[in-house]
């Protein structure tokens, strides 16, 4: 009988590196306001985008608006839930001067 032949001897396939980790989502993102006069603005969070007090989820920080245009930065965590971004046009949060859906 004839003898085996060898079978060649292949190296060892590459190693892949491994796939980068993905860049978490920014902890904040800016909701942007324009048409209002200069001036500060309280911001709250709501459940339901019409400004009344029961949809209330938590206070932002003041809007700062100049030139016409101001933005806030709102936690990423915030948004895709349907929740909406109120701006009041004064301190007892009586009157929407604007708001954003998020």
């Amino acid at each position: 009988d004839p003898l085996p032949s060898a079978l060649p001897v292949l190296p060892p396939p590459p190693t892949l590196a491994p796939a980068p980790s993905p860049t978490p989502p920014p902890e904040y993102q800016l909701v942007g306001f324009t048409g209002l006069a200069s001036g500060s603005y309280p911001a709250h969070l709501h459940a339901i985008c019409n400004g009344r007090q029961r949809y209330h989820i938590a206070y932002l920080p003041d809007l700062s608006v100049a030139a016409g245009s101001g933005a806030l930065e709102v936690p990423t965590a915030y948004f895709g839930k349907g929740w909406c971004v109120i701006v009041y046009a004064n301190r007892a949060a009586t009157a929407v001067a604007a708001y954003r859906s998020i």
